[in-house]
């Protein structure tokens, strides 16, 4: 999102609105929110994900305990 042409800080992400007409006029009926986290995970969290990846990858049945 952008605000007189400067990035707004912590905006980042996207929304999703359904409009409809009611009483001949547009309304949003349904809106729903995605918006990017503040903290990010870092490099920790990929590490962690390539860990749990090797040991699904090793040992399927785990997987099914989950």
């Amino acid at each position: 999102m952008e605000w007189k042409g400067k990035s707004f800080p912590f905006s980042k992400g996207c929304s999703f609105y359904r409009l409809d007409a009611v009483n001949g006029k547009r309304q949003i009926i349904y809106g729903r929110d995605s918006v990017e986290p503040a903290v990010k995970p870092g490099e920790a969290a990929l590490v962690a994900i390539r860990g749990v990846t090797w040991l699904l990858q090793r040992f399927p049945q785990l997987a099914d305990q989950l």
